[in-house]
C-alpha cells in the first residue's frame, strides 16, 4: 500500500498480517476507497513464480517490491530514502499454515474443526498442505501466498531502503515503532481470523509432523536466514 500525501508504503507480504495493518492506515489516514491509487487492490498479470512459463493474475497489494516501484514510478511517485517504507515477516512455519487454512479450496479452513481426533487433523493437515505445496498447480501462486518472502522482497543497489519487522512482535507494537505512535486508538481486529466464522483457533504447532517441517525447511531455506527465522529439525518432531 502507497500513501503518498503521507510518504508511507507499506509493502504487504501474505499472511503476515497484512491485511489488519492495511484496514488501520485505510482509517488512521481517512483514506476512504481503497483504489488503485494506492495500489491496494485490483489484479495484474505477470509470469508465475512456480512456472516462469505460465501467467498468473496477482493481487496488486502482494507484488515483489521492485514490481511496486516500477508501478509506482509509472504513475509519477517518486519514492525515496525520504519515505516511510517497511514490511512484515513471519516464521515460514507458521506463515505457511496460516496460509493453508486461508485456502478453502484446501479443506482445512472449513473442516479441521469436525474432526474429533489430532490423527485425523494431521491428515487432513498433510492433505491439504500438499496440496498447497504441488508446484504442477499452477493455482494463481494461491494469489501469492505460497510465493518465499524472501523473493517478494528482492531489491537491488539503488532503490530505497525498508525496515523489516517481524509479525511475531505483535501487530500493534508493529504499528507503534513503524508510525512512530505512543498508543493506537483503534483494536486491530485480523479480518481472516478463522474465529469470525464461528470456528475454534487451531493450534497449529500440534499440526507439526516431521514431513511438515521437511517440505517448509525444502522449500522455504532461503527465507529462514534472510528473515531470521532458526530452521527446526524434523527429527524433533512426530511421524503422523
Amino acid at each position: 500500500m502507497i500513501i503518498p500525501e503521507h510518504k508511507i508504503f507499506f509493502h504487504h507480504i501474505p499472511k503476515t498480517g497484512g491485511k489488519t495493518i492495511t484496514n488501520f492506515l485505510l482509517d488512521y489516514f481517512n483514506i476512504p476507497l481503497r483504489s488503485l491509487v494506492h495500489f491496494n487492490e485490483g489484479y495484474v498479470m505477470r509470469p508465475s513464480y512456480s512456472d516462469k512459463t505460465a501467467v498468473s493474475f496477482f493481487n496488486i497489494c502482494h507484488l515483489p517490491y521492485l514490481d511496486l516501484l516500477k508501478m509506482a514510478q509509472n504513475s509519477k511517485i517518486i519514492i525515496d530514502n525520504s519515505w516511510n517504507i517497511f514490511a512484515l515477516v513471519r516464521n515460514p512455519y507458521f506463515r505457511t499454515a496460516s496460509a493453508v487454512f486461508f485456502q478453502p479450496i484446501l479443506e482445512c479452513c472449513n473442516h479441521m474443526h469436525t474432526l474429533p481426533t489430532l490423527s485425523e487433523k494431521r491428515k487432513l493437515f498433510k492433505k491439504s498442505y500438499n496440496n498447497f505445496f504441488d508446484v504442477d498447480d499452477i493455482g494463481n501462486d494461491y494469489f501469492s501466498h505460497r510465493i518465499p518472502q524472501h523473493i517478494l522482497l528482492e531489491t537491488e543497489t539503488n532503490a530505497p531502503l525498508y525496515k523489516l519487522y517481524k509479525y511475531e512482535e505483535g501487530l500493534e507494537n508493529i504499528l507503534k515503532k513503524a508510525l512512530n505512535l505512543e498508543s493506537l486508538d483503534i483494536n486491530l481486529k485480523n479480518i481472516h481470523s478463522i474465529e469470525q466464522l464461528g470456528y475454534p483457533k487451531t493450534d497449529y504447532l500440534s499440526l507439526f509432523t516431521k514431513d511438515y517441517i521437511e517440505k517448509v525447511n525444502e522449500y522455504y531455506y532461503k527465507d529462514f536466514q534472510f528473515c531470521g527465522y532458526e530452521m527446526w529439525n524434523p527429527l524433533d518432531f512426530p511421524e503422523n
